[in-house]
């Protein structure tokens, strides 16, 4: 069995629209209000679902190295915000001044 650029592209699409859904879901419907940075990290995996579909649609004209190297890339992006978010909200890197909570105040609920 040989993997397909489309049934690639398939998966790719498919597993972004699930991670893409499932932010969205959490936000709308868990009540999860999103930063800054939260909204940053959801734009790559937009694209992912942006250039997959269009790979879908057109079919096997594009080499399959190709759309994995975009993607790649796309992702890789993905992982750097995810980095630096994580550095933030453990205070290894200053962030956006609406992402930073003030930590002088009680910790109580």
């Amino acid at each position: 069995m040989e993997l397909t650029t489309r049934a690639f592209a398939g998966f790719v699409l498919t597993a972004s629209a699930v991670v893409l859904g499932a932010a969205l879901l959490s936000q709308y419907w868990g009540g999860l209000a999103p930063c800054e940075l939260c909204l940053l990290q959801r734009w790559p995996w937009g694209v992912a679902i942006v250039i997959s579909l269009v790979i879908v649609l057109v079919g096997g004209r594009t080499a399959l190295p190709w759309v994995a190297a975009v993607l790649a890339i796309v992702f890789a992006a993905s992982v750097v915000f995810a980095f630096y978010h994580v550095g933030v909200e453990h205070k290894w890197f200053a962030g956006p001044s609406a992402c930073t909570a003030n930590t002088t105040g009680s910790m109580t609920l």
